[in-house]
Parts: C-alpha cells; sequence; structure tokens
C-alpha cells in the first residue's frame, strides 16, 4: 500500500481512497478514515467524503449506545445507531438524551424541536397510567405522556 502520509500525492486516486477507508474501517481505524473523507473533500468528492462520515458517525453513535444494551438499542444497535443519526444527534447528544431516561430517537427529537433539554426531561415525574415515578423522557418513551402533556408539566414546575 501506498505511504499514508501523501494522501494528497496525485499517486492515490480516488478508488484508492475509497479502498484505504474500507480498510480503515475494518481495522477499527476511524482517525484514518477521516483522513481519508478530509482528502476525499478537498478533490471535491464530496458523495464519498459525506459517506464516510456517516460510516463515522454512525460508529461513535453506536459506542455510544453500547453501554445502555437492549433497554437503549431493542437488540439492533446499527438500526438504532442510524435511527439517532438520522435524527440529527451526535453521540455526546445521544449520551445526554440516554442519560435523561430517552431511548428514543424521535421522541428525543420531538422533545429538543419543542425546546425541552436533556436536563429537563430527565425531570421525575409521577407517570401518568402507572403508579410509579420517572424521567418525564421516558413517560414520553412508553407513550403515557405525549410531548404537549411533558411542556405542560414542565410550564407547572417552579423555577428554581
Amino acid at each position: 500500500m501506498q505511504n499514508l502520509i501523501s494522501l494528497s500525492s496525485p499517486r492515490w486516486s480516488s478508488q484508492d481512497l475509497r479502498d484505504l477507508a474500507s480498510e480503515a474501517f475494518q481495522c477499527d481505524d476511524d482517525a484514518r478514515a477521516a483522513l481519508v473523507a478530509a482528502e476525499l473533500r478537498r478533490r471535491g468528492e464530496d458523495d464519498d467524503a459525506e459517506d464516510i462520515e456517516r460510516k463515522l458517525a454512525l460508529r461513535e453513535i453506536a459506542e455510544a449506545l453500547n453501554p445502555y444494551g437492549d433497554w437503549a438499542t431493542g437488540c439492533d444497535t446499527h438500526e438504532t445507531a442510524r435511527e439517532w443519526n438520522e435524527c440529527e444527534f451526535g453521540a455526546d447528544q445521544v449520551r445526554e438524551w440516554l442519560e435523561a431516561g430517552c431511548y428514543r430517537a424521535t421522541d428525543a427529537a420531538a422533545l429538543r424541536d419543542a425546546g425541552v433539554t436533556p436536563e429537563q426531561a430527565a425531570m421525575e415525574v409521577e407517570v401518568p397510567f402507572w403508579d410509579f415515578r420517572g424521567a418525564l423522557a421516558g413517560a414520553v418513551c412508553d407513550g403515557s405522556m405525549s410531548v404537549e402533556g411533558a411542556l405542560e408539566r414542565l410550564r407547572q414546575e417552579p423555577a428554581s
């Protein structure tokens, strides 16, 4: 394989770079894959660069999901990572929402888009229809509270 230091060399064809990115993913070398994406973007190969960057983002999100197990992934880490990515969450944001008790990307996005922060979503509330207290986000995820209901509950909370 050609010298990695000179990725910008014309000796590296775009196909060589795509092959290098594939090898990097197989070896879990995300840093190398990111360098390849940057070089492809510099060359105007935006579609290929975006594909690599999307794969990198999905890997980071999957790593963020892993410690939470089936509760957060429903037994399909890759599909769940894709859902979080499609809802425009990065790995750090995924962790914040999971810590808040929100295990569904679409619900986290709906809460986020309604102006709710992960800190607010973590607030403990009496869960409607069930006789227990839990995170506001969890109540939205399990369907016992709507986003509108969550917003109303937050409006009722006294300012600290």
